[in-house]
């Protein structure tokens, strides 16, 4: 595994470590700004989420050749990341059956 420019290579091309390291970075960021998440209308929740915590999650996707496992894996950390922000849980939501 080589870290150039801030990106992580594996030797076989996959982007796990990569994906794994950017959530990291999220999670870093989210736990950062937690306390003004916390002190916020919900509005500037999502706002600060927008453009600091997802800026962190997907610096350098431009350049990623990403399989659709990964493209979940990110965004179930976005979901995880909202749903911590504005105290929603998966029990609190309604479902319909169709």
């Amino acid at each position: 595994m080589i870290k150039y420019l801030g990106r992580t290579f594996a030797d076989d091309g996959s982007l796990t470590e990569e994906i794994a390291r950017r959530i990291r970075a999220g999670w870093t960021a989210f736990n950062t700004i937690r306390r003004e998440l916390w002190q916020s209308p919900q509005k500037m929740r999502i706002r600060l989420l927008t453009t600091t915590v997802i800026q962190a999650l997907t610096y350098g996707c431009e350049t990623w050749a990403s399989k659709e496992s990964d493209t979940k894996r990110l965004q179930r950390a976005v979901t995880n990341m909202f749903e911590t922000a504005t105290y929603q849980t998966w029990k609190s939501k309604s479902y319909k059956e169709n």
